[in-house]
């Protein structure tokens, strides 16, 4: 999920630094697709006047994750009301304000349910004609980080060995379905809050390639 923390409604995280390292991701491996060359997109938001944002986001998820090995997304039309496998389901809107901030986006981790406890109520409805992705498309990172989670990658500030300064209460500790690709934390990810990132940096990418090799 993607957080703005008081801070103006498009502006991301502000950024506490920058580095330049070799591969840095941790994702989740129980929850990645098994045909990563075509995962199915859609958006549930049929509204004509909203075409210029529906390609924006095609646009933009384009541009970025074609520039891994393997992941490739395909569809990008209106969902119908039910589908028979796994499909990125995105709903559009304003940020939703909660008590600590405005939500910019969430979506589930992979293509099934499982997602962050703040997502579980904004992504309940994620059969039929529900949605499993939730973006302000105005917000060009938003829209790539939600992508990342799409496709199993947690966030980077959530890594045992973040910098106490981009550290939140989530923590995804090394082990079990939880895989490190780097021995060290990345300032540059588009996935760290702590970061002032609107794309994937070339070690995102490197990660999604181990990932989906």
């Amino acid at each position: 999920m993607k957080q703005l923390m008081l801070i103006g409604l498009t502006l991301l995280m502000a950024s506490c630094g920058s580095s330049q390292s070799d591969l840095h991701s941790v994702a989740d491996a129980s929850a990645t697709w098994s045909n990563p060359s075509a995962i199915p997109v859609c958006f549930v938001d049929g509204n004509a006047n909203w075409q210029k944002y529906r390609d924006s986001v095609k646009q933009t998820i384009t541009s970025n994750y074609n520039q891994t090995e393997s992941v490739r997304f395909t569809g990008w039309g209106i969902c119908g009301s039910t589908s028979k496998k796994s499909t990125i389901r995105i709903k559009m809107g304003n940020p939703i304000s909660f008590s600590e901030g405005s939500v910019m986006g969430c979506s589930h981790i992979g293509p099934g349910p499982s997602s962050f406890s703040a997502c579980e109520s904004l992504l309940s409805d994620y059969s039929g004609s529900g949605f499993n992705m939730y973006i302000f498309p105005l917000d060009q990172g938003t829209v790539v980080h939600e992508f990342g989670h799409a496709l199993g990658l947690r966030h980077e500030h959530a890594r045992s060995d973040a910098p106490a300064r981009c550290q939140t209460r989530e923590l995804a500790r090394n082990g079990g379905n939880v895989v490190y690709l780097s021995e060290d934390y990345d300032y540059d990810s588009v996935m760290g809050y702590c970061n002032n990132a609107s794309e994937l940096s070339a070690t995102d990418i490197d990660g999604l390639n181990q990932l989906y090799p």
